[in-house]
């Protein structure tokens, strides 16, 4: 009897992991159609919902797309919300049961935008719909959360009669979408342009974005205020280069993790931007995940299990030569450990991603190349691409592309840094006694060439373009 006791156990162990989801990676849309993917959520059962927008012009213009999925990433239902507009998705949240989709309906014949808010049940039946905003400026959603008192806060950008004018929007309504009140906040004549927000058990209120710091450039920006919307201090990411922010991840060791994007002083093209600061508005650190002179951001964050955090965004993938949806670990010092890349296309860009009930993470984003939306679901361990993190960047050339000349930063010295024909034939060599040095390419065509670098124990490869 016990040996029979014991065998129920091990199948009953067992049975988690055979009924385990496998990991994927999906594209969908309709086929005659533009569609974009921005937000995923998933319910405790395993059904996946993914909202985004796409030109249907099923109820006027684009439109606001929902799709269910099952815990395989099949399809069960999509449909579409609106109004006679061209209306966007930006971010979907779950409350109770209820999807609350936020985005910008834009009006074509004024050339101005609302903000909108939905509510949608499981079954894509739409509970409430608002618009929000005046007839004289635009105004758009990029945020939403939960109100620890009922109701939501979602916030935006409200913009102003002139150029290079916008403020970080705030509105708070009811639990069925009914305004309570709103406010701004920013500089007169400055753009500033929020895109998350959450808000503490304690009533306070963290709202990320972007500010203006000249006509062409912007730093990450974090205003907090308190359960009224009252500021109680704003934060400015200072950077000399151009850059900014797409979400914030408050941890559970209560400080909260600033995720975009920033040029270097080497590149005008980003890097993924990861800051850390407390509730006090200290910046504790500024961290990049660099790749190569090529465009990275980091579009949303996730804390794991165990208390590291995952990534995604797009990442140029120079092998490839695409740009890709990453999922990149990291830990609390900003440190990357894993990284894995997904996508098949020329452009691709991650926006959300989640803790799946399975295990592991899923992505929602687009395949812009074919116009459909890309959900994902994988994991990365501390050990995934760890051999690729060691050695990426050993190689990093700026410009890119070039034209006279183009310099060359390596992480190590000694070995031989060969110039390659796309056929293999060495145009030249170049012996590697520095760390940053510059090569004469006037006597290089245009085209592409590979860089090859021998330091005797690896052999490392990068691409350059001559104009």
């Amino acid at each position: 009897m016990k040996n029979i006791y014991l065998f129920i156990i091990f199948i009953l162990a067992l049975i988690p992991f055979c009924s385990a989801t496998n990991y994927f990676e999906k594209e969908f849309g309709d086929s005659a159609l533009i569609n974009y993917g921005n937000s995923v959520q998933q319910l405790p059962g395993g059904s996946i919902f993914f909202a985004g927008s796409s030109n249907s012009n099923f109820i006027g213009g684009s439109d606001l797309s929902l799709t269910k999925l099952d815990a395989e990433g099949n399809f069960i239902w999509r449909k579409y919300f609106g109004t006679a507009n061209d209306d966007f998705c930006s971010r979907m949240i779950v409350k109770n049961n209820i999807l609350i989709i936020c985005g910008q309906s834009y009006n074509n014949t004024t050339s101005t935008a609302d903000g909108i808010l939905l509510a949608v049940d499981t079954n894509g039946i739409e509970l409430w719909q608002h618009n929000y905003g005046s007839s004289v400026v635009s105004e758009a959603f990029f945020g939403v959360c939960s109100a620890i008192n009922g109701g939501y806060l979602v916030c935006g950008i409200k913009s102003g009669l002139t150029q290079y004018s916008g403020d970080f929007w705030l509105v708070k309504t009811d639990s069925s979408g009914n305004l309570q009140w709103e406010t701004t906040y920013g500089d007169q004549g400055v753009q500033e342009t929020s895109d998350a927000i959450v808000q503490l058990s304690n009533g306070d209120i963290f709202i990320s974005g972007d500010k203006g710091i000249s006509t062409s450039a912007y730093n990450a920006w974090i205003v907090k205020t308190d359960s009224l919307g009252n500021e109680i201090w704003d934060r400015l990411m200072s950077n000399p280069n151009n850059g900014g922010c797409k979400n914030i991840c408050f941890s559970s060791d209560n400080l909260i993790y600033v995720i975009g994007e920033a040029a270097t002083d080497s590149s005008a093209d980003f890097d993924i931007q990861v800051s850390k600061i407390d509730t006090s508005g200290n910046l504790r650190w500024v961290r990049y995940i660099t790749a190569t002179n090529q465009s990275d951001a980091g579009f949303d964050m996730k804390e794991t299990d165990d208390h590291k955090f995952m990534i995604t965004g797009y990442y140029f993938d120079t092998m490839q030569w695409q740009k890709r949806i990453p999922m990149i670990l990291i830990d609390t010092s900003g440190n990357e450990l894993g990284r894995k890349l997904f996508g098949t296309t020329l452009q691709n860009i991650g926006y959300e991603i989640i803790q799946s009930v399975n295990g592991g993470f899923l992505i929602g984003g687009t395949d812009f190349m074919n116009g459909q939306c890309i959900l994902i679901y994988n994991n990365v361990t501390d050990n995934d691409g760890i051999d690729e993190i060691k050695n990426r960047n050993t190689i990093a050339v700026y410009p890119n592309p070039a034209f006279n000349q183009f310099n060359v930063h390596l992480l190590l010295t000694g070995g031989m840094l060969e110039v390659l024909d796309i056929s293999g034939r060495n145009i030249m060599s170049v012996p590697v006694s520095e760390t940053d040095f510059n090569i004469d390419a006037s006597m290089l065509k245009s085209g592409i060439y590979i860089l090859r670098l021998n330091t005797g124990q690896n052999i490392i490869y990068s691409k350059l373009i001559i104009e």
